[in-house]
């Protein structure tokens, strides 16, 4: 490679971190709806080398949902959330002091409505602890549908077991985002699932062969049947 190609490269990465570094930290702030604000809290860190982020609602005791599309580029950020309702993107802009950033979250019916955050420390990224071993025929990829007012949903599952004897997973929404689990309980052919990022939890039995996994999926006042079946080949 070119020297002179090489240097300019090397320039554009060392200008480029320090700005994605300015939107790093905990931001809270409020989404200005029609007769109410909203309050949301935003955390928005760097990982491997790219800004990656985490919504919530303090009111609704959800937090850590992942954001998708995260950019920013000098003063400018944008991530959008993905969710069949409430959600948008966010496209904001960051202040001079790099203390509070505000713009527009247009919703995925092209409403819009402004919004504005503070920066009030680090970001809070919580620690995934992992779960105990699950049965071997628990391992893999699982999907089911679950009704929500009349609308079936896709919801994807997958556990894994790893080498230390502990296992992880996620569930994975109708629209591709992956949230972690927070806990995994096995005992026998029954498991529990915890995700406290959505609030969610799930109670089921899974079937010999391991083909079948039955139960209820509760998050907050709503609860529904949800059964994962292995996905087809």
């Amino acid at each position: 490679m070119h020297r002179s190609i090489r240097f300019s490269l090397l320039t554009a990465f060392v200008l480029l971190v320090p700005s994605l570094r300015a939107q790093s930290g905990h931001w809270e702030g409020a989404i200005q709806a029609p007769g109410k604000d909203v309050k949301i809290e935003i955390d928005l860190a760097m990982k491997d080398g790219k800004l990656t982020g985490t919504f919530g609602t303090p009111e609704q005791n959800e937090s850590g949902f992942p954001l998708s599309n995260v950019s920013a580029e000098g003063t400018s950020v944008s991530f959008e959330i993905k969710a069949t309702n409430g959600g948008g993107t966010f496209k904001g802009t960051l202040a001079p002091d790099g203390k509070s950033m505000a713009g527009d979250f247009i919703t995925a019916h092209g409403a819009s409505v402004g919004f504005s955050l503070t920066r009030t420390g680090e970001p809070k990224v919580a620690a995934l602890l992992p779960s105990p071993a699950i049965a071997k025929r628990l391992e893999g990829s699982w999907t089911g549908t679950i009704d929500a007012n009349g609308t079936p949903h896709q919801i994807g599952l997958k556990m894994a077991n790893h080498p230390d004897g502990t296992s992880t997973g996620s569930v994975i929404t109708s629209e591709g985002v992956e949230i972690n689990i927070t806990k995994i309980t096995n005992k026998d052919a029954s498991l529990t699932l915890e995700v406290r990022n959505v609030g969610g939890s799930y109670v089921g039995t899974f079937n010999a062969e391991g083909t079948e996994l039955a139960g209820t999926w509760t998050q907050g006042k709503f609860s529904a049947p949800l059964t994962f079946h292995r996905p087809a080949k």
